[in-house]
């Protein structure tokens, strides 16, 4: 069943430039009703869809769930240029002293 995803995601990621609608609606074999951005967040990243064709989302989706990171990939790569300092804090190990 697909997830619920957040106006504010859907806008962030159409702003982005990193989605190509009408290739994306293409692969996924999307009708004209079917808005590619939210299909993309709400199932698409799990079937392997990527948002323009050498996005590399199945490639980082691995390195990205082992340190903590879940969800479509397009969405957590935009986070990570938007707030590098804070997604490497997130992902570094604490130190136990």
């Amino acid at each position: 069943m697909p997830e619920t995803v957040s106006f504010q995601d859907i806008d962030f990621l159409s702003l982005s430039g990193l989605m190509d609608e009408v290739s994306y609606r293409a692969r996924a074999g999307l009708s004209a009703e079917i808005d590619p951005v939210r299909h993309y967040l709400e199932e698409g990243w799990r079937q392997g869809l990527q948002p323009y064709d050498s996005f590399e989302g199945e490639f980082l989706r691995p390195y990205y769930e082992a340190s903590g990171l879940e969800g479509p990939p397009a969405l957590t790569w935009l986070n990570c240029v938007r707030d590098p300092v804070g997604i490497r804090r997130l992902a570094t190990p604490k130190l136990h002293r």
